[in-house]
Order: structure tokens, then sequence, then C-alpha cells
């Protein structure tokens, strides 16, 4: 991470560099090439939900009257879950529909290509907290208000009953 954070940070350099200048860039590369410490074992840490997601249910009287009713689903992904996660921010705003793909944590990727190699590879450079409590999405995807969980659920007239219920949720 740090290597990448040199990299975006020193792309605007121009020659002639100071020492000091050179002398940092130059130990951020030399830190690549450790050697990490033998034996040294992973670490997962696990934390329990308090709910299962079967319990996830759309509140019966919404804090706000519903402006805008977004529906997502499993190919819902990136931009279109910092999308959902933006309007569902609205509010009255409610997303529909079931998780989507979870990839849009980790975001502001940082281009680099490795030294001596011009081996291109992309990193991220910050991570999102859409639930504020620093639980991950990645892999999992984003939580919806109301589940549409079968294909009647989804189905145009199912949908167009719901956004007529919320309409009427005043």
């Amino acid at each position: 991470m740090r290597w990448g954070y040199s990299q975006v940070t020193s792309n605007g350099l121009k020659p002639p560099i100071s020492d000091f200048r050179r002398s940092r860039l130059q130990a951020a590369l030399d830190d690549l090439f450790h050697d990490d410490t033998p034996g040294c074992p992973a670490k997962f840490v696990d934390h329990a939900s308090g709910w299962t997601y079967l319990q996830h249910q759309y509140p019966s009287h919404p804090a706000g009257r519903t402006r805008l009713l977004a529906l997502v689903n499993d190919w819902c992904a990136s931009d279109c879950e910092a999308a959902a996660m933006l309007i569902g921010a609205v509010p009255g705003g409610v997303i529909a529909g079931v998780n989507t793909y979870g990839v849009g944590q980790f975001i502001q990727p940082g281009y680099f290509v490795l030294p001596n190699t011009r081996l291109p590879f992309r990193i991220a450079l910050g991570t999102s907290d859409a639930f504020g409590d620093g639980r991950s999405f990645d892999g999992y995807g984003l939580d919806v208000d109301i589940v549409l969980a079968t294909r009647q659920d989804q189905s145009p007239e199912s949908i167009l009953a719901l956004a007529e219920r919320l309409l009427a949720e005043r």
C-alpha cells in the first residue's frame, strides 16, 4: 500500500529531485524486497452479525415520505453499488430487489507498473464503509430495504404495486 501511495504522490515529479526525496523513494522501493517473518501465520478475525439476512425487513413506518425507489439485483456492481448507497442515503429513498454483486467496497484504484518487470497492476487506494460500522460487503453485496426474492415479486405488476403502496405511505 505504501508503495502504491508513493507512486501516486510522486506522479508529477520532474527532475531534478532532491537527495532527500530520492532517498525516500528508494527506501519505499527497498521495502518491497524484504522477506516476511518465517512462520508468520495468517490471521482471520470474524465478527458475528446480530441479525440474519432473513430478518432484514423494510420498516412498517418509514422515517420519511418515499421519494425514490431503486431496483437492484445481483448484477448491480461497482458504480451501481455506489449509486445504490447514495440513493439509499436520500431521505425517503428505498432500495428493493436482492443483494448486489459485492465488488464496490474497494475504491479509488491506483494503476502502477512493477519495477523492472513492466507488469501492470492495480491496487485499491481506499475503501467504502456502506453500513457505517466497518462491515464488509465485498463478495456479499449490499442489503436492500425490501427483498424481492421470487420471480413473482420481481414482476412488473408486483413492482408497480410496491411503488403505489410506498406512495400511499405519506
